[in-house]
């Protein structure tokens, strides 16, 4: 059965405009209204295919011959990195409303806004003649010649209600050298952790200019940090849980534990499930992906394919099995809360917030069958 089939519900973003021309084009971690309709991403693991380039550029002494593209200690110590989470990736144009930095902010915030956002953990890494995305233990999802690179930008905001408060972005050409390419002019935008993305920016400025050695090398840890949290994707309602007994306060300590505990379960489910949709917008996108490189292909058979996007490659991969496990375990510890719990809390109250799980829990369970072939609740 297509995906497709498994996708009603789901936003259709993606980072390539659709056959019809609608415009619609833009990618991002995630997003859309809930839908018990679950996506069954069937790719290979990102890192178990060929190497990742972009518009033909590889840095073949950081790279295996197999896609195991760990990178040597030295390499890891002589270049700088830096933690970040990868949001979202748009298309660069007139027709798509996008074209400079602060578009991207909008475009952001607006997605934000009406959608789910999920925040992939990599690592971004500097070197002369590229600007590599690795994955956090250090094997390379995809690299962008540094030629190609142009207007990085910091966005660093105060306000507690920004989620995203420390951004960095940049833009990547398309490469006209190799004629038409299916690499499009694209922004990539991340939210940078413990370093200032105006720090970043700098350090990507001065390696643009040839000035490598202004820039401190090794992995960027100066503790920076605006009132992050991740974000709270899944629309439940808001848990102002109120009691009204009067109890004593070994009671009252051990009630406000287990709402807390209540809480964290909650968030936990609703990163989960903007984790599944996203690699459900992503698997989306291979496929879409890999149809263009068919058309193109046939139109061409002597002009070189680029690959797939490394960065969607890892997207679109779906949970493994033991953090299947642990969420439903935490659905399970959810459920004997809120009946422990249930002539305590109003506002919303018991009854309703069981109701409101139901939808995650749908959603989790069919990813989980087409995901693994097979469904693990029983063994929870």
């Amino acid at each position: 059965m297509p995906l497709s089939e498994f996708l009603n519900g789901y936003p259709t973003s993606s980072r390539h405009p659709s056959a019809s021309g609608s415009g619609s084009y833009y990618y991002s971690r995630g997003g859309g209204s809930l839908s018990s309709n679950a996506p069954s991403p069937a790719v290979l693991p990102y890192n178990s295919i060929p190497s990742q380039q972009y518009n033909g550029v590889i840095e073949n002494s950081t790279m295996s011959v197999h896609g195991s593209s760990r990178h040597p200690s030295a390499v890891e110590s002589d270049t700088p990195s830096y933690w970040v989470e990868h949001l979202a990736t748009f298309a660069v144009g007139r027709e798509f409303g996008l074209q400079y930095p602060e578009d991207g902010v909008r475009k952001l915030k607006q997605l934000e806004n009406s959608s789910a956002i999920w925040a992939q953990p990599m690592v971004l890494r500097l070197r002369p003649s590229v600007v590599s995305v690795e994955d956090e233990n250090g094997d390379l999802v995809e690299q962008f010649p540094m030629e190609l690179v142009t207007n990085p930008t910091a966005h660093l905001s105060t306000n507690p209600r920004d989620v995203y408060n420390n951004i960095l972005l940049f833009i990547v050409k398309e490469d006209k050298k190799r004629g038409r390419s299916l690499n499009p002019t694209e922004m990539h935008i991340f939210q940078c952790n413990r370093v200032s993305a105006n720090d970043v920016v700098d350090d990507i400025k001065a390696f643009l200019s040839g000035h490598y050695k202004k820039v401190r090398t090794g992995r960027r840890d100066t503790g920076f940090m605006i009132g992050y949290q991740p974000p709270f994707v899944m629309g439940l309602p808001s848990r102002g849980y109120h009691d009204d007994t009067s109890a004593s306060s070994d009671s009252s300590e051990s009630f406000e534990r287990d709402v807390n505990t209540l809480n964290r379960c909650f968030d936990d489910i609703e990163r989960f499930v903007a984790r599944i949709q996203s690699a459900a917008i992503a698997q989306r996108e291979l496929e879409a992906q890999t149809h263009r490189q068919r058309a193109h292909r046939k139109q061409n058979s002597r002009t070189p394919i680029d690959p797939q996007s490394g960065i969607l490659q890892m997207r679109a991969q779906l949970p493994a099995e033991f953090e299947f496990v642990d969420i439903l375990q935490k659905f399970k510890l959810s459920f004997n809360l809120l009946a422990k719990l249930k002539n305590h809390i109003h506002e919303p109250n018991a009854p309703e917030l069981l109701h409101f799980l139901f939808t995650p829990l749908t959603i989790i369970l069919d990813a989980c069958r087409w995901g693994l072939g097979r469904n693990v609740a029983p063994q929870v």
